[in-house]
């Protein structure tokens, strides 16, 4: 809840600096790369799982995987 209740704040920040980049799947605002704009946690286990989820990375970031 806390969680969702701060990604819904964001949309209404009085201030557009400091909007707050968070990760596309789960929503956390730590170790966030900017290259995939996920974090650090839902990249590793993405990259994990293989080639195979490589379309899946596309998919969500919208940029590709470097080989």
């Amino acid at each position: 809840m806390a969680k969702t209740c701060m990604m819904i704040r964001e949309t209404r920040r009085k201030y557009p600096v400091r909007v707050r980049n968070r990760c596309k799947i789960c929503g956390r605002p730590r170790g966030y790369i900017r290259r995939f704009g996920l974090c650090r946690i839902c990249f590793r286990e993405l990259a994990l799982q293989g080639n195979s989820r490589r379309r899946e990375i596309f998919l969500v970031t919208g940029r590709r995987m470097l080989r």
